[in-house]
């Protein structure tokens, strides 16, 4: 179960880089830049939609797309944010299991 957990958001996260490749290859950074997007991806499709929802995607007057600069960095420090959070959480748990081995007189 968890290499299909782990290869899942291996391709979400490929997916995310692919998308954001576009714009930033393009230097689709600005309502006057933008281009248009079409995919064949799925998971691409999901990923383009997801940042449209959360404002790291911005649609320009002339049809196209644009990648929101302060809004996709914003987006990647709340990424961060999240995975430390969970570090530090899966370290609280394995030293609170490490001292209650040792207590437990279990090491």
């Amino acid at each position: 179960m968890g290499g299909v957990v782990a290869a899942a958001g291996a391709a979400r996260a490929r997916a995310q880089r692919e998308v954001v490749s576009l714009f930033m290859s393009n230097n689709a950074v600005g309502a006057d830049k933008a281009i248009p997007f079409t995919t064949s991806r799925h998971l691409e499709q999901k990923c383009f939609d997801r940042f449209r929802d959360l404002g790291v995607i911005q649609s320009a007057t002339n049809g196209g797309y644009y990648l929101d600069i302060p809004a996709y960095d914003a987006y990647r420090k709340g990424q961060r944010r999240i995975i430390v959070v969970i570090m530090l959480i899966a370290l609280a748990v394995m030293t609170i299991g490490v001292a209650v081995g040792i207590f437990a007189g279990n090491l």
